[in-house]
């Protein structure tokens, strides 16, 4: 007897938005709430530089990568997986459509948001580095905000002055609402 299932396919949720809006913080809720798979390009990235490779030879694009291969077998697997990154522009967001549509999953995106730019310079200058990680300098904030991609209009935003909790709901109302429809 084969007690083997296939298993149905799963859901992406990307977070996205520039450093020090909320997006890891959000992502990581998420995933605790859904009992589900965090990826963090930053931590790929991280992991990347303490073994030497630096962002002179492209670890940038290539802890997209890595993260998206880790998202991809885990979303063949039927599981859920919450990937945040920064996503400044349509080809980093191409990335998580090219690995949904390989896993035959479901991608949700949304982008996090902090209007209050006093606020936001706040949490980016307190926010604790990861070992081996750099946190960007206020200044490199507002150059990546420059060259930053605005998102189309279908994609949610989240405004990361509101609860964190509030945040979590809203993106796990998306998920189970997806589930719900045949």
């Amino acid at each position: 007897m084969d007690d083997r299932t296939t298993p149905s396919p799963g859901t992406l949720v990307v977070l996205s938005g520039l450093p020090g809006t909320g997006k890891t913080t959000v992502a990581a809720a998420t995933a605790v709430r859904l009992d589900c798979t965090h990826l963090s390009v930053d931590v790929a990235e991280a992991a990347m530089w303490r073994c030497g490779v630096d962002r002179s030879v492209g670890s940038g694009v290539a802890a997209y990568e890595v993260v998206a291969a880790v998202a991809e077998v885990q979303l063949r697997a039927g599981r859920l997986v919450v990937v945040d990154a920064v996503n400044a522009v349509p080809e980093a967001r191409a990335t998580w459509s090219r690995v949904a549509t390989a896993a035959g999953a479901r991608l949700l995106s949304f982008e996090c948001v902090l209007t209050d730019v006093s606020l936001h310079r706040a949490r980016a200058e307190e926010r604790d580095a990861l070992e081996g990680f750099y946190n960007p300098s206020w200044e490199e904030i507002e150059r990546r905000r420059a060259e930053y991609v605005e998102w189309p209009a279908s994609v949610l935003r989240l405004d990361s002055s509101e609860p964190v909790d509030s945040l979590v709901r809203t993106v796990v109302g998306q998920v189970e609402d997806g589930r719900l429809k045949p």
